[in-house]
């Protein structure tokens, strides 16, 4: 919604000792075209104030409202959005980290007036973008162009350069699917919204992020606790592929099974409270604080606030950081190996200057606390390890019914494997590329965490095999094929241990199969459409004979022809 009171900005930080170049630009037809450049100095925080008509307005809309920055070398970027019942901040990725495929997180309605929302921003002339709108309620469909969408719908649009596509609803989006022919921004969160507040008390406010490609994300991570406050947060995993199990090192451990790609798990975390977690498959990680005045909270500070944790292969040990508001207190929550905690820097000052309690983190070889500056008035902070080892930080910004948090790191694409992390899960020079495909070339080349998964033969029914809304980016060679796998005949086989899911093929049932160890065959069920309904039955244990079952055929996993 445009609003002459909401300030919008970017706050521009350097890492090095140079001076950088920094140009802002809009094609927006809601003002005035921007073409600006600002000097950015080291050790100096420079703002950029973002005309307020550049505000997204209401509803479901296509708009050509983005802003594009360009510097001249490496810099830190926060994007602050601030009103007077509004607050939020989040590190922008830079555009060598956009992606194609992402997954939305946002939250429950509590407020008439609350709304989820979603923007897709356009990096270049002619993408094509899709929305899978499969978590809208069964009652609540969009408008956009003229057209109606409902849950069982998926939206399909072109953006130009620049060009934003922003879906806004009173349904949970969580988990919904965008995917895009080239690399866009995306952005999601929730407009005017209590987290856990009683009744009409409490502080509202919108909650946002912007979200990470798939490629970005990882599998081992530190939940951390905002900071004196005794309500706890709120914690989303969503899953970006099939069959993803987390473990939570919570007393008692907590085993989370998510079924389908954006099938997501919601952890209540205790205050005070450092729990590792840890994925076979890569997850988003979401942190939802909760309002103020919620009972058991400590102090009236804190507003919702909504931030994409950051895994632990994604730390660095070099860190800046400013913020905006003229008196508040600032939390830097830090996670780092147990050996490696006495080298963290803050403004060139130890952290045991600053008070610092260390706390063991169960089930990993890692360590974590916070400190606390008080009424900060606003600067560049610099954190740093004097040895370089990587760490993870996370700030949580307050003062009365406000609140901001999110991690000082943007995220870089990669893969992880058990030979590019250390005992605690952190990775070293572990980025993946994505490249351009040969059969069977033993190279992740989507970087989805898999080596040629998709069957690509003359013969396929050009599926999506590994589910991850891409057709044939990533093939096996002719010999590995999935779709190779013959059915023995029109008949189910038994078996001592079966579990049922839903897919699009047999290539994905089978596929589904080979990854679990001791899997040895699938029952299919063919169908034109996909149905909620399991069709594939994975097969495990002892098998006991073949029976006669209407349309469904039995292949067996470990025979290629």
């Amino acid at each position: 919604m445009k609003d002459k009171n909401m300030t919008s900005s970017l706050h521009f930080m350097t890492q090095g000792t140079d001076n950088v170049t920094v140009n802002v630009r809009s094609l927006s037809t809601s003002s005035k075209p921007i073409d600006e450049s600002v000097q950015v100095s080291p050790g100096i925080v420079t703002v950029f104030r973002i005309p307020y008509q550049l505000e997204s307005p209401m509803g479901n809309v296509i708009t050509n409202d983005a802003v594009k920055v360009i510097a001249t070398s490496p810099i830190f970027v926060e994007a602050i959005l601030q009103s007077p019942s509004n607050d939020d901040f989040h590190p922008l990725i830079p555009d060598e980290f956009l992606g194609k495929r992402y997954f939305a997180a946002t939250f429950r309605k509590s407020l008439p007036i609350t709304t989820s929302f979603l923007l897709v921003v356009a990096r270049d002339l002619d993408t094509d973008v899709t929305v899978d709108l499969g978590q809208l309620s069964d009652a609540e469909t969009i408008e956009m162009n003229g057209v109606t969408y409902d849950e069982t719908d998926v939206l399909r649009v072109t953006l130009h350069e620049m060009q934003t596509l922003q879906i806004q609803t009173a349904s949970d989006l969580t988990g919904s699917k965008i995917t895009s022919t080239k690399p866009v921004a995306v952005y999601s969160g929730q407009n005017r919204t209590h987290i856990l507040s009683p009744g009409s008390g409490g502080c509202v406010s919108h909650i946002s992020d912007q979200l990470p490609p798939v490629e970005n994300l990882g599998r081992k991570f530190v939940l951390v606790a905002s900071p004196d406050q005794d309500g706890g947060d709120f914690y989303r995993f969503v899953a970006s592929e099939a069959l993803t199990t987390v473990l939570i090192e919570s007393d008692p451990r907590i085993t989370a099974r998510l079924l389908l790609p954006g099938d997501f798990y919601e952890y209540d975390l205790e205050s005070v409270e450092y729990v590792f977690v840890e994925s076979d498959k890569p997850v988003m990680i979401v942190q939802i604080t909760k309002s103020a005045s919620v009972p058991r909270l400590r102090n009236t500070t804190g507003d919702p606030s909504m931030a994409v944790l950051a895994p632990l292969e994604q730390g660095e040990n070099f860190y800046v950081f400013s913020h905006s508001l003229a008196i508040e207190d600032v939390y830097f929550t830090f996670v780092v190996e147990s050996s490696a905690n006495d080298g963290i820097r803050l403004n060139n000052l130890t952290l045991s200057e600053y008070g610092i309690v260390w706390r063991a983190v169960p089930g990993a070889d890692l360590v974590a606390g916070y400190v606390m500056l008080h009424d900060v008035t606003p600067q560049m902070m610099k954190l740093h390890h004097e040895a370089g080892h990587v760490f993870n930080v996370h700030v949580n910004l307050k003062r009365n019914c406000e609140a901001r948090s999110m991690p000082l790191t943007y995220g870089k694409p990669m893969t992880v494997d058990s030979a590019s992390l250390n005992s605690s899960g952190t990775a070293r020079d572990a980025i993946c590329q994505i490249t351009t495909q040969l059969k069977g070339d033993n190279v992740d080349n989507d970087c989805d965490g898999h080596v040629d998964e998709e069957s690509c033969s003359p013969d396929d029914d050009m599926t999506d095999d590994d589910g991850d809304g891409f057709i044939d980016e990533d093939c096996a060679a002719d010999t590995f094929r999935w779709n190779v796998y013959r059915p023995r005949d029109a008949s189910k086989k038994l078996a001592e241990v079966v579990q049922t899911v839903s897919v699009k093929s047999h290539g994905r049932c089978v596929f589904t199969c080979v990854q679990q160890e001791h899997c040895w065959g699938v029952n299919f069920l063919p169908s034109t459409t996909l149905t909620s309904d399991p069709n594939c039955e994975l097969l495990s244990g002892s098998g006991l004979g073949l029976v006669d079952d209407s349309n469904w055929r039995f292949y067996e996993a470990r025979n290629r022809i």
